[in-house]
């Protein structure tokens, strides 16, 4: 295993398996690489993409596959299986992505976990059968 310590505000530690990030950690350690670099050398087929969300999912709000496929010129699906590969899951926040009818869609990290930071970080006010109720 390889490790890189890179900067988002803050320095955080990526683990990395056979050249693709497997993990990553928050870490005291002195920032050696920047993030666009960082998804450069270890997800260059996902590169563009992810530096684009990166650049666009800044602000704590709900996004919609179908806002997220016309920004890349996607189709929805498309980014479904691009953000179940998301290697930087605290720095691209996947879980932020819903349907745009409010079905909140999978997570690969389960869908008890998408449901629980939905509503910690206040973007539902409540889930009732899978769906969404924006918080007003």
């Amino acid at each position: 295993m390889q490790y890189k310590v890179f900067c988002y505000y803050r320095p955080f530690l990526a683990i990395i398996k056979n050249n693709k990030i497997v993990e990553v950690k928050t870490t005291n350690k002195k920032c050696e690489i920047s993030l666009d670099k960082l998804l450069e050398m270890y997800e260059p087929n996902l590169y563009y993409p992810y530096n684009l969300l990166y650049e666009y999912m800044k602000e704590k709000r709900l996004y919609f596959y179908k806002e997220l496929a016309n920004l890349l010129k996607m189709h929805p699906r498309k980014i479904g299986l691009i953000l179940k590969k998301n290697p930087l899951p605290i720095i691209i926040p996947c879980h932020r992505v819903i349907k745009s009818n409010y079905n909140i869609g999978g997570y690969k990290f389960g869908i008890e976990l998408k449901k629980y930071l939905l509503i910690q970080e206040k973007l539902c006010s409540e889930i009732k059968n899978g769906y969404c109720k924006p918080k007003a």
